[in-house]
């Protein structure tokens, strides 16, 4: 089957049909409850990041595969966690710093405008 067609229930169904596993099995072996094995084959839940990595650790389970459809099922492409963390605690160590920037920047613009005020209200005001 294609599975860039398919849902990420359907390939999820496929890949435990595929490890020959079965729900109970499946519920089994991961402490998962088996109501939420069924909403995932079913798409009305998705699974939790935990439990895909268990997959990926145990079944070498591509999980770029399982929620996009592309690529293999197998082939355990999983995301460095550490890497992706240093990236997203950079990015907001930036944005922080953007942030500081922009309100010392404003403040002085601030500053400005004041005093521009200032000597606008100093100044007498000429008819002509």
């Amino acid at each position: 089957m294609l599975g860039c067609i398919m849902s990420l229930g359907n390939r999820f169904k496929e890949f435990r049909k595929s490890i020959g596993m079965t729900q109970s099995e499946l519920v089994k072996k991961y402490d998962y409850g088996r109501e939420i094995i069924s909403l995932i084959e079913s798409d009305k839940t998705q699974p939790r990041l935990q439990f895909l990595y268990h997959l990926a650790n145990d079944h070498n389970l591509n999980i770029h595969w399982l929620i996009t459809g592309e690529g293999s099922m197998f082939g355990n492409e999983v995301p460095n966690l550490r890497e992706l963390s240093e990236r997203a605690a950079r990015r907001d160590q930036l944005r922080d710093q953007a942030i500081q920037e922009l309100q010392a920047e404003n403040l002085e613009l601030q500053r400005k405008l004041i005093q521009c005020q200032e000597r606008l209200i100093a100044k007498p005001f000429v008819t002509p």
